[in-house]
């Protein structure tokens, strides 16, 4: 049997990247289901419970290559519609891979349902019914996944009263990494949430029951908000507004 990091040393996999992506996938119902094709073609496996077809994504020898993450075939023509145009498997295959960069996350989200989970869909409802008391009157909540374009649906779009600035928020019920700073900078560049927040520039937030190290190490500029389940609250553990 091969080892989970056996294989990452063969495909030049460091141990952190490979924690990102399984963080990432989990957040939209991804699961890895461990190394297939064994001694002659080792590689981690992803695949979705919800999903007729049997796997997701895979990371393989192109990984080595070129940094890519190779996923099932039917899944080319979502990968399109958000945008990115996947490199078609060399010989006979069929296929596709995408760079893994900023865009992976939203990418991979968009392919499997491009909206929220029951749970986030669940928890993103009982924070809205209880806005005022968990928010007080700094934010006025304005929307929810509302979408802006081809794999952009942020989960809350709030006006902070103070600056009447308007704030991107993502919500994560499980424990969330650095990839979440990726998939909030996709949504602040966005043209149409650059052009709705007018003179003031957006600003992003974030709410999670619980956060890697180096992510709070790291002091992003955004607002990071520890999530309680019951009962219901928010804190604020990370004010990186005054950074920016």
């Amino acid at each position: 049997m091969i080892k989970d990091m056996d294989v990452n040393d063969k495909l030049g996999l460091t141990a952190k990247e490979f924690n990102q992506i399984q963080s990432a996938a989990e957040s939209v119902g991804v699961c890895y289901s461990g190394v297939a094709g064994g001694k002659s073609n080792p590689h981690h496996k992803f695949v979705h419970p919800g999903h007729r077809t049997p796997w997701i994504f895979v990371i393989d020898s192109i990984w080595k290559k070129s940094g890519h993450v190779r996923f099932q075939h039917s899944y080319k023509d979502k990968l399109q519609a958000f945008g990115i145009e996947p490199t078609q498997e060399n010989d006979s295959g069929r296929n596709v891979s995408i760079p893994y960069d900023e865009s992976f996350e939203a990418a991979l989200a968009y392919c499997c349902d491009s909206g929220p989970s029951d749970r986030e869909r669940e928890m993103q409802q009982r924070i809205a019914k209880d806005w005022a008391r968990l928010f007080g009157g700094e934010y006025e909540l304005k929307h929810q996944w509302l979408k802006v374009s081809a794999g952009i649906i942020p989960d809350l779009i709030a006006l902070f009263r103070p600056t009447q600035s308007l704030v991107v928020i993502e919500l994560k019920v499980v424990h969330t990494g650095r990839e979440v700073l990726a998939q909030l900078q996709r949504y602040l560049t966005n043209p149409k949430i650059l052009s709705a927040s007018g003179d003031q520039p957006p600003l992003g937030a974030v709410i999670a029951p619980s956060y890697q190290p180096a992510l709070l190490l790291d002091r992003p500029g955004v607002r990071l908000y520890q999530l309680f389940v019951e009962p219901l609250g928010v804190r604020l553990i990370h004010d990186g507004w005054g950074q920016r």
